[in-house]
């Protein structure tokens, strides 16, 4: 009691300025300064561990997602392949280089105005999906399936009646590779929705959406070019929750 009223009684009044010397001030930083980082304990560190995220462009994808879409695409590279060699007797390959989260707007600007541009749906997913060919190798397999030979080919640049309806039946048979390449999981069925030579004139998504962009060396003979197959969150995200590597290995199909 004694001390609460003595308390009590101090409330309010002011109290008086303490003036350290230079001695004290130097003191008292130098016990600041013997505070070592050990002494804080592990679960602090923890606490004050900063993670960096980018709101303009979050994650949706996980990297166990991404490891799987590579090995989904390696697959459908090597159907491609498969096809290309035996049905046009040339020496061809298509191999994965990259796989990627971006926007679909910075998808659609790293594409030729002009190009092999087909648009693929899923009976089981909603939205679609993106194949895109440089066209100097799409004309080279629509000269080639119309006979020409391979020193004919690479000399064209643009597209006729003739090269959309044979390029058109070429990307429909890439749905059925598409169809092994995700057997393990529930997407119904590809299909061949478009196909045209204006990457500017289908948009699968809005132009800020994220997207998984697979990007492929395609090789005919000596001619290199880039494939891409352009996946949006929104079109996959029904089966993100499967798109594992587990999944994937553990499934009869693969």
């Amino acid at each position: 009691k004694r001390g609460s009223k003595q308390v009590s009684g101090n409330i309010g009044k002011k109290l008086p300025h303490v003036i350290l010397s230079q001695n004290e001030i130097l003191a008292m930083f130098d016990a600041i300064s013997a505070v070592s980082l050990s002494d804080v304990s592990d679960e602090n560190q923890e606490q004050r561990h900063v993670v960096l995220y980018d709101f303009m462009r979050p994650d949706r994808f996980t990297m166990d997602n991404i490891r799987t879409i590579r090995m989904i695409s390696e697959t459908f590279a090597h159907r491609i392949t498969e096809s290309i060699s035996t049905r046009l007797e040339v020496m061809a390959s298509v191999n994965v280089i990259s796989v990627d989260q971006i926007t679909y707007n910075e998808f659609i600007r790293s594409v030729p105005a002009e190009t092999a541009f087909a648009e693929i749906g899923f009976t089981g997913l909603p939205g679609s999906a993106v194949l895109e060919l440089d066209p100097q190798v799409a004309l080279a397999i629509s000269d080639l399936r119309m006979g020409a030979s391979l020193r004919e080919c690479g000399r064209r640049t643009s597209f006729t009646n003739i090269d959309m309806s044979v390029l058109t039946a070429e990307f429909s048979g890439y749905t059925g590779f598409l169809d092994e390449a995700l057997s393990s999981f529930p997407h119904g069925r590809s299909y061949l929705k478009r196909f045209v030579k204006d990457a500017g004139s289908i948009f699968v998504c809005p132009s800020g959406d994220l997207v998984v962009l697979v990007t492929f060396v395609f090789r005919i003979a000596e001619m290199e070019k880039i494939m891409n197959l352009c996946l949006p969150y929104r079109t996959i995200e029904p089966i993100t929750g499967k798109l594992t590597v587990d999944h994937l290995l553990s499934s009869d199909h693969y």
